[in-house]
């Protein structure tokens, strides 16, 4: 599926889901449910949110926070991140602004 094909449908997804819902915030979490963020699949791949909050010495509100995008991840947290998660998500996937995107192989 083409990157301009994704972003149509996402956008008339959310759009539609505005129009019906009318809540930007309803949105916001609805599109995080939708397509999941590497931190939402670092959460997964360890366990739980409460289960990645101990591996990496955080407060699983810390990552709840993460995970609705509430804040970013910290460029300090991403290695741990990374540790905790057998590298099933990298540093790279968390924060490409900080640590840059994988060239493709």
């Amino acid at each position: 599926m083409s990157e301009i094909y994704s972003a149509a449908l996402l956008f008339a997804t959310s759009s539609a889901l505005l129009n019906k819902y009318g809540s930007a915030i309803f949105l916001r979490r609805r599109i995080f449910t939708m397509i999941k963020s590497p931190i939402q699949l670092a959460v997964d791949a360890c366990g739980g949110q409460k289960q990645l909050a101990e591996k990496v010495g955080v407060s699983p509100s810390f990552v709840h926070q993460w995970v609705h995008g509430d804040r970013p991840v910290p460029a300090a947290r991403c290695i741990a991140i990374e540790a905790a998660c057998n590298s099933e998500v990298t540093r790279h996937d968390l924060r490409p602004d900080v640590f840059g995107e994988v060239a493709a192989a």
